[in-house]
């Protein structure tokens, strides 16, 4: 199965109903795992951005006139500093934890052909209420549209993202992102509440109402150094 992630082949797609739910947990929580992984820390906590997102017309690039498929896609990334990786020095990096979707078929091919870390979920999202279901861990959070602070300080740190990371066996891969300007808008997050990590703090939440184009690009390799352990976290499991 190595084999098939390492194809050169990159995926289109056009994301909508994006957002992003920003939370921080205790280093410890991640020591043991991910201690290897150069993080950004905000208020001295690495950040967990959560990704909800309707993604349609997936399909790989090179097929760009046939069907594509559409799914919800959860994923945990955590924001990591490779600026020193590149030239223009800016933080640019998620490392792709763990992703989630209830379509079976996703499940099996992105285990196949991506090294995102496909797992089967409950997704329940009914208006302005979002809930995650993996077994007898849960992730929850309501939102309105009423005025909130606009977290200008920390916009730029989740606009910049564009390379995303992950692990393949023992190697740390990165996939560079080509997209139309991310125009976040802050989301008035009312309820969070989570299992999956014992110390979860929100942090901040934006929203992205336009539709987007994405291409992914193949897989390449990186001097990031990956984590010590490739098995994943606990909280995984039910």
């Amino acid at each position: 199965m190595n084999l098939l992630k390492n194809l050169p082949i990159g995926y289109t797609a056009q994301l909508k109903d994006i957002k992003l739910i920003n939370f921080s947990v205790d280093q410890h929580e991640l020591r043991g795992y991910l201690s290897k992984l150069p993080l950004v820390l905000i208020n001295d906590k690495p950040v967990i951005s959560l990704l909800t997102v309707t993604v349609s017309q997936l399909r790989p690039s090179f097929l760009l006139n046939t069907i594509g498929f559409t799914y919800r896609h959860i994923a945990f990334r955590l924001l990591i500093k490779d600026g020193d990786l590149h030239h223009d020095n800016v933080n640019r990096g998620i490392y792709y934890w763990k992703s989630f979707t209830d379509k079976t078929f996703i499940v099996q091919a992105g285990k196949l052909f991506t090294n995102f870390n496909f797992e089967k979920a409950h997704i329940d999202c009914c208006n302005e209420n979002f809930i995650l279901t993996k077994g007898n861990r849960f992730l929850r959070y309501s939102f309105n549209d009423e005025s909130v602070e606009n977290y200008d300080h920390l916009k730029e740190t989740f606009i910049n993202i564009d390379r995303a990371y992950s692990l393949n066996h023992d190697k740390m891969k990165v996939t560079k992102v080509r997209r139309n300007d991310l125009p976040l808008e802050p989301l008035n997050c009312t309820c969070f509440e989570t299992n999956f990590f014992n110390t979860a703090k929100f942090v901040c939440a934006f929203q992205v109402k336009n539709i987007l184009d994405y291409e992914w690009l193949p897989p390449q390799k990186t001097s990031l150094r990956h984590p010590i352990s490739q098995s994943m976290p606990a909280f995984i499991s039910p």
